[in-house]
């Protein structure tokens, strides 16, 4: 089994942006512009000419771990400036069980890994915004502008997938297996850890009597009791500030209540 890549192609005449036509399995590599993809092509060229090779092609990989450096989204979220094409890409979540499956089954040669369909930039950082940061913000910049702080050109292309669909049709698109695979089960992460949060502080709430005192203000008595109010019998104070100054008393059971001491009318 062969990890390999999609980054040996970029859109062309024959297969142009937006156009819904992906390179298939049997296309030339036309993308050389790094020393990465044309290594790559080159060795997935030699690898052709072994019948018991599995070759996968991988795009721009993507994990539901959004703290992994390498990851996609990662990457793209904490850039100052991102471009905006849409492309191929890998889920792997969704993709590398089948991997494992391929192997079981006995695939050879060469197979476009990767969820069916496209997705662009923008399209992610939107989801990244709508399931896990609703105040996240990027900016765009042009290709001519991107070629000017990067070392070596970028592949930008649309890979089809329809081999690989028609051996495992379940196999989701792209959109579809980031929601699933990615963003709702990190949502749902978050979710869990703000409500673990929540029961924590309102356990230590409902237990605990506050006292706030304002130690610069002129009043009468610090005790609620002085001013006529008591506490519920449910609730026990667990301390006794004995100060002359002004205080909010806090009862926490069940409802919350704040019982403010002032002079009693004469």
């Amino acid at each position: 089994m062969n990890y390999a890549t999609g980054c040996i192609f970029e859109y062309d005449d024959a297969h142009p942006q937006g156009s819904g036509i992906g390179f298939k399995e049997e296309d030339k590599p036309n993308f050389t512009g790094s020393f990465y993809s044309k290594t790559k092509a080159m060795v997935e060229e030699l690898l052709k000419e072994f019948d018991n090779v599995c070759t996968l092609r991988v795009r721009m990989p993507i994990s539901s771990d959004l703290s992994n450096p390498r990851n996609f989204i990662t990457k793209i979220a904490r850039y100052d400036k991102v471009v905006n094409i849409p492309n191929s890409m890998t889920v792997l979540d969704e993709l590398l069980p089948i991997s494992v499956e391929m192997a079981k089954r006995n695939c050879m040669g060469i197979w476009n890994f990767m969820n069916p369909g496209v997705i662009s930039h923008n399209e992610i950082l939107e989801m990244y915004k709508s399931y896990m940061d609703l105040n996240f913000k990027w900016v765009n910049f042009t290709l001519e502008e991107q070629a000017r702080v990067i070392v070596a050109p970028r592949s930008n292309n649309e890979m089809d997938a329809s081999k690989l669909k028609n051996e495992f049709p379940e196999l989701l698109s792209i959109k579809d297996s980031l929601i699933k695979y990615v963003f709702e089960p990190n949502r749902k992460e978050q979710l869990s850890k703000l409500h673990e949060e929540n029961e924590s502080l309102r356990r230590s709430l409902e237990t605990k009597i506050f006292w706030w005192v304002v130690d610069s203000v002129q009043t009468y008595g610090s005790y609620p009791e002085n001013c006529g109010i008591l506490s519920s019998t449910k609730v026990a104070k667990v301390e006794d500030l004995g100060c002359s100054r002004f205080a909010n008393f806090w009862v926490v059971y069940r409802y919350v209540v704040m019982a403010v001491p002032v002079q009693p009318s004469t």
